[in-house]
């Protein structure tokens, strides 16, 4: 077994938006959330790598990508590419929604993403990993090599969000060391200082 860790390409494209639908139900697969398999990508994958693919990463098993973190160094510019540059090129593209999920989605789409900005915690990230590749260090391997980026780049913390019902994440999270930075309905935003 040959896993790898790099920087994506637009190559990887269709394989990281499968995995984020794979794993957008809690870290469980989410294909009967979405009616287009690309559309939860379009938010919390796919901008990312188009945007600073310097500061995102893809584990690869015997070439197939398992696993990735995306993410920024830099929560308000990243938001600022993500409203107004790449979501207008995509927004005639996902304008009909048929469940609950594609309604909240194609609304970011549509709108924009809304935001709040957390000054001493400007860098975020999204991960996710195949059950293929869960139970591996994979996680851990990712996380690391992420923030080592991050410091490389002069940034000393980071943020995210997690859902109030994935307990195997938030489990996950505090291992690596992340703590609570403020609860919300719908989970918590965590943070990391390194």
């Amino acid at each position: 077994m040959n896993i790898t860790i790099e920087h994506p390409t637009i190559n990887d494209l269709y394989e990281l938006e499968e995995i984020c639908l794979l794993t957008s139900d809690s870290g469980k697969d989410g294909t009967h959330l979405y009616s287009d398999r690309r559309l939860i990508g379009q938010i919390y994958l796919t901008p990312y790598v188009l945007y600073d693919p310097t500061c995102c990463f893809v584990a690869k098993k015997d070439n197939k990508c398992i696993g990735y973190i995306v993410g920024c160094y830099d929560s308000r510019e990243f938001y600022q590419y993500l409203n107004n540059e790449f979501l207008p090129i995509i927004r005639n593209r996902f304008t009909k929604a048929i469940t609950e999920n594609d309604k909240a989605v194609i609304n970011m789409i549509q709108n924009g993403v809304e935001y709040e900005i957390y000054p001493q915690y400007l860098s975020h990230l999204h991960i996710d990993i195949l059950p293929e590749g869960r139970g591996l260090g994979l996680g851990r391997k990712l996380i690391d090599t992420f923030t080592k980026n991050l410091k490389d780049h002069g940034y000393n913390s980071v943020h995210l969000g997690v859902s109030n019902t994935n307990k195997s994440a938030q489990g996950f999270y505090k291992k690596m060391g992340f703590s609570t930075l403020i609860e919300k309905p719908w989970g918590y935003v965590l943070k990391k200082d390194f």
